[in-house]
């Protein structure tokens, strides 16, 4: 066959056929005439799960057209969360010895995840968060730790629909966000000795940095419908040079809690030992045992003495949990305010604690926007053994007091809660976290109004007075709330091709979620994760993207990212501009990247039994090794008999399955093919005419003699489809 060597062509002449866009028919999102609710239409249902979920199923288009979005939504909440870790902890049990689980094993439970988890809203959420608050397995401290990146993953999806501010907390906390943007084990200034006059040790800044920039507040300060605001007819910046390094003090002495031996799996009878060394038991390893637990690692299944039974195989890629739980304080290496230099025990005169320069200020003052929100002053309380010797949080063992412990552990622990709770309550945070759902759900311009309502969402019963009408019932920073207003806000609801909406409404799809969105759109079936030979393994040699692999904690690509000239007249208010539109995906989607994905797309909707389901038989035995759309999937779209009624159907049932109903133009059944059987007939108006002229006078009217066959033409229009430029953007 030669339909493969002509798909180029026809994809030219498909670009050539389509406006720029559609029209079709939409009903109002909530009342008409009264109170009845107005069901949503197949197109609508579709167009809506399009954004919400890894790809529209036909089961949930039926679900939301007969109970309607907000039913769906009620679903999604409630919905058992779906795990990555501990299936990958599963698969290592089952295997021998020195056969580890690896990044492969991670990308195929997240393949797995996005195409059959039920709790579709809730992965897709943390599939967009993991693009705002970014780690990334392509980092040397994490490139060979697939459980971590799991963990990361599921971190993500517990927070999807809880509070913002939690998000944030836990984030500060993770070993996987402070082995990525190193801020585990993180330490105080420190001197070598008393005369020294530059310090030994200083704290790393990469967290501070980016939690700020890119985690919370951005760069200036902004109203709440994300225009910047001005002073002098100049934006004003949300923090500088000094506010980084105060914070960077704050967040010191983070590292690895040690809770001692724990099983590592419920039910397995396998434990990995840790000795968190002798009279340690609760926060006072984190004193008598302060250099050792701070600086090591927990230990892992790489050797026998480390398991229980030590007859259990080794190296397997198993992790003590405490690899998983959140970093706690070590006050030795915490910013007190105070320096000191060596431990002096109790009885004896006081350590030297100040008056050597270069030393920085005893009070972290967090200075935003100008203003002095938050001054975290040096630890102080009752002296220990003198009246001129504060709290000494530097000592460890018995130099230090009960008492005086519990009070260096309350403030590092309320220093980094109080630095966080700062991050969250700026006004930046709102239309910060708004604006980017926005874009990964819906839309890369969203208008001003738009991100102002959804940044009303998310600020809640805190919002500012006269800017949001009537205040939330829910508290500021709810994430359900916040995705809620994204999906069912007026503009996204706004039926497609009314006469409303901005040419410049949508975004380009993400080359990863083509993928996804034609394998559960044509009811894929994934192979078990135990079946360890099934891709795609490297995802970004195809698509210029890999779950959890950005390139760097800017993410694949940038909210503020524009292509190369101008891309629009006109700015995200329809006004006319000469800066131009937004175009974050164009970052990753290049003359290579759209060839590398068409044909990474036609592998995959290609394999199936036998060799190759675009060429070879439908062998009767289904494959283990590789994702593949069934026979069954195929046979109840309506490819019968080949007729035209059929193959009109079938454009208008691949239509709604994978674009929601907005592919262009019409289909004329009536109208005959061009003389001469030409490669590019159309027969209609738009891509739907198209479409349909190919599949009625081109090489695709010779599948039609057997089931097989019928089949085949299905599986190629899908990847005409997938291919488009169309299909490109999401509507």
């Amino acid at each position: 066959m030669t339909i493969r060597h002509t798909l180029g062509t026809m994809l030219l002449t498909l670009a050539a056929a389509m406006p720029s866009l559609a029209s079709a028919q939409a009903s109002d999102l909530v009342f008409a005439n009264g109170f009845d609710p107005v069901m949503p239409t197949e197109a609508e249902a579709a167009r809506f799960l399009d954004r919400a979920t890894f790809g529209a199923t036909a089961a949930d288009i039926q679900y939301v057209r007969s109970q309607g979005f907000e039913a769906w939504l009620e679903q999604q909440f409630a919905a058992p969360r779906t795990l990555h870790r501990r299936p990958l902890e599963e698969l290592a049990l089952t295997l021998p010895a020195s056969s580890v689980i690896d990044r492969n094993d991670r990308l195929r439970q997240w393949y797995r995840v996005a195409v059959l988890a039920p709790d579709q809203l809730r992965q897709r959420m943390a599939f967009a968060l993991s693009q705002i608050v970014v780690t990334s397995d392509l980092s040397d401290a994490l490139s060979q730790e697939p459980l971590l990146m799991a963990e990361w993953n599921d971190l993500l999806a517990r927070h999807a629909f809880g509070n913002y501010r939690d998000l944030l907390h836990d984030v500060t906390r993770s070993p996987v966000m402070g082995r990525y943007l190193t801020h585990i084990r993180n330490r105080k200034v420190e001197f070598a000795n008393q005369s020294a006059t530059m310090p030994s040790v200083t704290p790393d800044e990469n967290y501070a940095r980016e939690v700020m920039q890119l985690f919370s507040i951005g760069l200036i300060e902004r109203n709440l419908d994300f225009s910047p605001i001005l002073v002098g007819g100049q934006p004003v910046p949300t923090y500088d040079n000094d506010m980084i390094a105060a914070l960077s003090r704050v967040f010191t002495g983070l590292s690895y809690e040690c809770t001692g031996t724990a099983e590592i799996f419920p039910g397995a009878g396998v434990s990995i030992v840790r000795n968190c060394g002798a009279g340690c038991s609760g926060t006072d390893c984190r004193f008598t045992n302060t250099g050792t637990l701070f600086f090591n690692n927990p230990p892992t299944d790489g050797t026998a003495a480390n398991l229980v039974p030590d007859t259990t195989p080794t190296g397997r890629g198993l992790r003590h949990p405490d690899w998983f739980r959140p970093m706690v304080c070590y006050p030795r290496y915490h910013d007190t305010g105070r320096q000191q230099f060596g431990n002096s025990p109790v009885g004896t005169p006081p350590a030297q604690w100040t008056g050597v320069p270069p030393q920085p200020p005893a009070a972290k003052p967090l200075v935003l926007g100008g203003q002095t929100l938050l001054t975290i002053n040096p630890i102080d309380s009752p002296p220990q053994t003198s009246p001129n010797r504060a709290l000494n949080c530097h000592d460890t063992g018995n130099n230090i007091s009960a008492a005086h412990r519990t009070a260096c552990l309350n403030y590092c622990e309320n220093s980094i809660n109080q630095a966080v709770n700062l991050l969250f309550a700026h006004p930046n945070t709102s239309t910060f976290v708004a604006r980017q759902l926005i874009q990964r759900f819906v839309t890369s311009n969203p208008s001003r109004d738009y991100i102002r309502r959804v940044a009303c969402a998310f600020e809640g019963n805190q919002a500012p007075v006269g800017q949001c009408g009537t205040p939330g019932t829910h508290a500021r920073g709810d994430l359900r709330q916040t995705i809620r207003a994204v999906l069912l806000d007026p503009d996204a609801r706004r039926p497609f091709g009314d006469a409303g909406l901005p040419l410049n409404f949508g975004k380009a799809r993400e080359p990863i979620l083509k993928l996804t969105g034609l394998w559960r759109s044509m009811g894929a079936v994934m192979p078990l994760l135990s079946t360890r030979n099934w891709g795609p393994t490297n995802p970004q040699t195809a698509f210029a993207q890999r779950p959890l692999g950005a390139p760097s904690v800017f993410n694949f690509f940038e909210p503020d990212y524009k292509q190369a000239g101008t891309i629009s007249s006109v700015d995200i208010d329809g006004n006319p501009s000469t800066t131009g539109l937004y175009s974050p995906e164009f970052q990753v989607i290049n003359e290579v990247s759209l060839i590398d994905t068409a044909n990474e797309l036609w592998n995959r909707i290609c394999a199936g039994y036998g060799s190759n389901n675009c060429s070879g038989a439908f062998a009767a035995t289904p494959p283990t090794d590789r994702a593949y759309i069934p026979p069954a999937s195929l046979d109840a779209l309506p490819i019968a008999d080949g007729s035209a009624a059929s193959d009109a159907a079938l454009v208008e049932a691949l239509n709604l399955r994978l674009m929601g109903g907005t592919m262009s133009g019409s289909i004329n059944q009536a109208a005959p093919c061009p003389g001469g059987a030409p490669t590019t007939a159309m027969l209609g108006s738009g891509m739907k005419g198209r479409l349909y002229g190919m599949l009625r006078c081109t090489t695709f009217n010779t599948l039609n003699a057997s089931q097989d066959n019928r089949r085949r033409k299905a599986l190629l229009l899908a990847h005409l489809i997938v291919i488009s430029p169309e299909y490109n953007t999401q509507r």
